[in-house]
């Protein structure tokens, strides 16, 4: 199986939002090589889908295609549902526990349980008004723009934050409104803009230049404005310069504040994250055709494929300065500073730090073509005419370039030395004269790249090798010529002509790659990343790939942007344009909207799993887990999955295990963690269940099968589980359902309230986290572990299910309970009934309802899919 998509993000997470039917749509990106070509949006198009959509502290609102109103997430509290008769809608604005619908007739409606305060103040009633164009809520102030161009306020929550009633005495001629948590922004007929509210520092204090304006956009602490050639300008607090600063693009089409931060729409559905003197591109982010954030950065975005994008509030990637975020060539990274190459020639540079580790570039530096920082804070960067200069620590001379070093295209710099490649082919070295590092070993003739590191590696004309430095003669003999070198603080790699990448450390073990056989494009380059354990691949159409070195897994693969260089934790477009790169770091970039119908759902913090009814499988997630899953579920009946590992029961009755990897040996062999190696001979099974650090097999017999690290207590299987019928599996512990209606728990259950004593016809039981809950034959449930509250009049109960901390109890009317086992109180929006329902998946953070027509529900605040069935 082609390795998907990977790796694990425990608390920031992509989510994909399938809701009712007739949601907006747009137009579907067209695929065309390993980049989309997307349709140009235009900031008319975005503004107006923009209105359509409102998010306040995970509470999401969206007008569906009829006009109506759909409602998700976290519930207001004391909300009532959406009113069903409402239709046209227009804009949709919430804040403070109410939310308001703006129709096409201009009218007003309002719900939610926030309209409190009820006084002089309060302006103007929102179910009086006929002539609205544009609404906006923030800080228990909804402001209205009316057809006049004059703007009125429904004052209705005294919540904390400074009143934005105080409006100028001659407002007037204004067409569009943004309110922030502390001032509000009006956009006027004629392009200009009016602010007033909390001058927190500028906020409201409009620069002179600001015109031609076509949208608005009040933050926190920011205000930003969006102008007619495609330029983003902001002012404010937020920008601690405290002057108008632009964006570094040219071609926004939608822009939108948050506490400190401005988000910006590209005409290409890309979008980026800007502050002051930095921009962050968001890779992860799948094309959008809209989007919006609250003033506290609770982000929602419809997707150009008619999906919603919920991103996690104050994670915004990893940033690079306004000087490095377009016309740059290459970067050259170490574990915290970057130096880039602009397409002048020119350098720039920057740390993770506020304190730079790297001393600053030498004045009048210019005509760069190459560039090498190292660990221990020096660089070098070769010029046109095959100079080198060098800066930073030079404790062992490793900055001191030889005199008469002339003709050099290629330089390396290693822990305190540098290495250089002449156009002859032939390698200086200089700096420590510890471990061997710059003791030039024989055969270094016609070299034609070069690699500092554990070990320094030269790469010659014949695709030979040379290692030398430490740990050099741990290097593997070669099978094929070599095209591309990388070596790091921890692991050296080798590409070969055969798409073949081996990868070594200093202790000999050596991992061999040979999944780039049928990607369809040619590996060109290989550079580790800023951590040494992810290594990059770059292939000839501009796909990067994450592999992970110490397991040869892959990581993280881009392939709808095109890259002309990867190093380190940086990824250089051939448009010129720089963003931050993280393998570790997972998203949801596979479209499963094509998929005819769900037969199984999984996630967890670590994965997503999808089987179709026609038995493809969809894997979003850690790849350590699913690096055995096929592409298919042929003959598989049942899945149970942990942290590292996943267990499959086969219609044969037989188990297998995927993940569990530890490493891969040159020889294709893998090393497998305890829990995922299956019992040999074990058959006859029914039942499976896993366990962060074990496994367990439940056989025809009611006998139960546990496997994994010795230190598990629920290796144990006690004498009393017999004649089982289930078994489930939690933190630390397990439990089985018995023939007679009685559990058996086992394992580590200390902390936890104890089972019910007496407890007795049983027919089904559910595991989430620390917490066991019992379905009995009466249709009552019962609920015991670690703060498991529910209520306790629960009847008629057909079904339980349990994932991640929370419990789904169906009843035999269609009522449906969707439990936190802490908070004690019902989860999300969600239908109080739900009828004909096939199967219940319990996820992480959010729940799946697949019906018998094969249609489906979902809610939750980390949703997991895209799919539209």
């Amino acid at each position: 199986m082609k390795p998907s998509n990977t790796m694990k993000s425990l608390l920031i997470v992509i989510v994909f939002l399938v809701l009712l039917s007739g949601l907006p749509q747009a137009e579907a990106a067209v695929q065309s090589g390993p980049v989309n070509q997307v349709k140009k949006l235009t900031a008319t198009e975005v503004l107006a889908n923009q209105k359509k959509l409102s998010s306040n502290y995970y509470h999401y609102m969206t007008v569906k295609n009829n006009g109506s109103v759909a409602v998700w997430g976290d519930p207001f509290v004391g909300e009532p549902k959406t009113p069903a008769n409402v239709r046209d809608v227009t804009a949709l604005t919430s804040s403070g526990k109410m939310a308001f619908a703006l129709k096409k007739d201009g009218t007003i409606v309002k719900w939610g349980s926030g309209d409190i305060l009820q006084s002089i103040h309060a302006g103007v009633d929102p179910a009086k008004v006929k002539d609205a164009v544009a609404i906006s809520a923030s800080a228990g102030t909804l402001l209205i723009v009316h057809k006049t161009g004059k703007v009125s306020y429904h004052r209705y929550r005294d919540d904390g934050g400074s009143p934005l009633t105080a409006m100028p005495k001659d407002l007037a001629g204004v067409t569009d409104i943004s309110s922030g948590a502390y001032h509000a922004l009006a956009l006027k007929k004629n392009g200009t803009v009016t602010a007033w509210g909390n001058d927190y520092r500028g906020n409201t204090k409009v620069p002179k230049e600001v015109s031609n304006v076509i949208a608005v956009a009040a933050g926190s602490q920011v205000s930003a404005a969006l102008m007619k050639d495609g330029r983003a300008i902001a002012w404010g607090s937020g920008f601690e310069k405290k002057e108008l600063q632009t964006a570094p693009y040219r071609d926004i089409v939608g822009i939108q504040a948050g506490f400190n931060e401005i988000y910006l729409l590209r005409a290409d559905g890309s979008m980026a994250v800007w502050k002051e003197g930095k921009v962050s591109l968001l890779p992860d982010m799948p094309k959008l055709a809209s989007m919006v954030v609250d003033s506290e950065a609770d982000f929602l975005g419809l997707t150009q494929d008619g999906q919603f994008v919920q991103w996690p509030s104050g994670y915004f990637g990893g940033f690079v300065p306004m000087q490095a975020a377009s016309s740059v060539t290459s970067v050259a990274v170490n574990n915290s500073e970057y130096v880039a190459i602009r397409a002048d020639g020119t350098l720039t540079q920057w740390s993770k730090f506020s304190s730079p580790q790297l001393k600053k570039i030498p004045a009048g530096t210019k005509d760069i073509v190459a560039v090498s920082v190292s660990r221990n804070q020096h660089a070098l960067a070769v010029k046109k005419d095959g100079s080198v200069i060098a800066w930073g620590n030079n404790n062992y001379g490793e900055a001191s370039v030889p005199s008469g070093l002339l003709n050099v295209t290629a330089v390396a710099a290693g822990y305190e030395y540098s290495l250089a490649l002449s156009q002859d082919g032939k390698v200086t070295a200089w700096g420590t004269t510890r471990l061997g590092f710059t003791k030039l070993p024989d055969g270094l003739e016609e070299v034609v790249a070069i690699a500092a590191g554990v070990p320094n590696l030269a790469l010659k004309k014949d695709g030979t090798v040379i290692a030398w430095g430490y740990k050099a003669d741990m290097m593997p003999a070669l099978t094929a010529k070599a095209t591309a070198i990388a070596s790091g603080d921890v692991y050296a790699a080798i590409l070969d002509e055969n798409t073949v990448i081996t990868i070594w450390d200093e202790f000999g073990r050596v991992t061999r790659i040979d999944t780039l056989k049928n990607e369809g494009a040619k590996p060109v380059s290989i550079s580790f990343g800023a951590q040494s354990q992810a290594l990059w691949v770059l292939l000839d159409n501009g796909t990067a790939i994450a592999m992970n070195a110490y397991t040869g897994i892959e990581l993280k693969r881009y392939d709808q942007l095109a890259f002309r260089q990867l190093n380190g934790d940086i990824g250089v477009m051939t448009n010129g344009e720089v963003m931050v790169l993280d393998p570790y770091e997972y998203r949801d970039n596979i479209q499963l909207k094509k998929m005819k119908n769900v037969s199984f759902m999984y996630r967890n913090n670590e994965i997503q799993f999808v089987v179709s009814k026609d038995k493809r499988i969809f894997i979003q997630g850690d790849s350590h887990i699913m690096a055995d899953a096929p592409e298919r579920a042929d003959g598989l009946k049942k899945y149970a999955f942990s942290i590292m590992h996943a267990l499959v029961l086969k219609e044969n009755g037989t188990v297998e295990a995927w993940g569990g990897h530890s490493g891969v040996d040159l020889a294709g062999n893998v090393y497998r963690t305890p829990e995922a190696i299956v019992p040999s001979g074990l058959k006859d099974v029914i039942d499976i269940a896993a366990g962060p650090d074990f496994s367990l097999a439940l056989k025809k017999d009611g006998t139960v099968k546990a496997w994994g690290w010795g230190g598990s207590s629920v290796l144990k299987v006690p004498a009393a589980v017999k004649n089982a019928t289930a078994i489930a599996a939690g933190q630390f512990y397990a439990a089985a359902l018995r023939k007679d209606g009685t559990v058996v728990e086992w394992g580590d259950v200390s902390g936890r309230s104890p089972m019910p004593k007496g407890l007795n016809n049983v027919k089904a039981i559910a595991i989430a986290g620390q917490n066991t809950m019992a379905l009995k034959k009466d249709g009552t449930v019962v609920c015991w572990g670690d703060e498991c509250r529910i209520p306790v009049n629960m009847k008629n109960v057909i079904s339980i299910t349990g994932a991640d901390g929370h419990f789904v109890i169906y009843c035999s009317d269609g009522t449906i309970f969707d439990y936190d086992t802490r908070a004690g109180v019902d989860r999300f929006n969600h239908p109080a009934k739900i009828q004909n329902v096939d199967r219940i998946f319990a996820l992480n953070g959010a729940t799946y309802v697949l019906k018998k027509d094969g249609t489906s529900v979902v809610w939750g605040d980390r949703l997991p899919f895209g799919i539209q069935l």
